[in-house]
C-alpha cells in the first residue's frame, strides 16, 4: 500500500513539474497591448487562441469582439485605464474642500 502511495505522489510531482511553466507564461503574456475593438466591424466567432503563447512571432491573443485571434500588438505596457473607467471627478466634493 505504501509503494502505491508514493507512485501516487510522484506522477502528482511529475504533473506538477509540467504545468508550472505554462501557467507562468500565460498569466503575464507578451508586451505590448491589444488593439481597441471597433464598435462598426463584428468579429468572427472563432477562438483561434487562448493565450498569448498560442501566437507566432510578437501576436497576442486579442478579443475581436465575439472570439479571439492572434494581432500584432500595439507598443506600450498593456497596462493602462480607459477614459471610461477612470474615477469621474465631483465638483461638489471639491468645493466642500475650499
Amino acid at each position: 500500500m505504501k509503494s502505491g502511495g508514493l507512485l501516487l505522489l510522484a506522477g502528482l510531482l511529475v504533473l506538477c513539474a509540467q504545468l508550472q511553466p505554462a501557467s507562468g507564461m500565460a498569466r503575464w503574456g507578451k508586451p505590448g497591448r491589444c488593439p481597441p475593438l471597433s464598435p462598426f466591424v463584428p468579429g468572427k466567432c472563432l477562438h483561434g487562441c487562448n493565450t498569448d503563447y498560442d501566437c507566432r512571432g510578437a501576436r497576442k491573443c486579442c478579443s475581436n469582439g465575439c472570439g479571439n485571434e492572434c494581432m500584432l500588438p500595439l507598443k506600450g505596457s498593456g497596462l493602462h485605464l480607459s477614459p471610461s473607467l477612470e474615477p469621474a471627478r465631483d465638483s461638489t466634493a471639491t468645493s466642500r474642500l475650499s
